[in-house]
């Protein structure tokens, strides 16, 4: 039988709410005290996001540092958030979380709603020059 918890009613939840969640393969968010749970993700997004990370961690700058979920990013009490993949200062997060907005998110939300940067299909590349230059493929992704 699996952990039952109970969350508080009539209030906006916070960090310590998010805190007592079980450790069960799921994603637990806050934003703006709402608790938003995703299902683990599937083998094809993790093998594509995976990649992601060894492209962006390869030419990294020594003052940065590339994150894979779950790693908190604590945007205020009630909205703690965990992108796929995250770049930070290195000496702006902690052991725990980063307290502070990265410079690079991937997978995070405004406004409320997904934003598309770039539509790249196939062997066709995109190049960004921030937070630091790099080129992607959709097809190097899947390995």
């Amino acid at each position: 039988m699996g952990t039952v918890t109970t969350l508080p009613r009539g209030r906006a939840l916070t960090r310590v709410d998010l805190d007592g969640m079980p450790d069960d393969g799921r994603r637990y968010e806050l934003i703006d005290g709402s608790m938003v749970v995703t299902p683990a993700p599937p083998r094809r997004h993790q093998r594509v996001v995976g990649e992601l990370y060894l492209l962006l961690r390869g030419t990294c700058p020594p003052d940065l540092e590339v994150f894979l979920a779950p790693f908190d990013v604590v945007l205020a009490d009630d909205t703690v958030m965990q992108p796929d993949l995250l770049v930070a200062r290195r000496s702006g997060s902690t052991e725990r979380d980063l307290p502070t907005a990265p410079v690079l998110a991937v997978e995070e939300l405004e406004g409320g709603a997904y934003v598309e940067r770039a539509h790249v299909c196939g062997n066709e590349e995109y190049s960004a020059s921030a937070p630091y230059p790099i080129t992607v493929s959709p097809v190097a992704l899947l390995g």
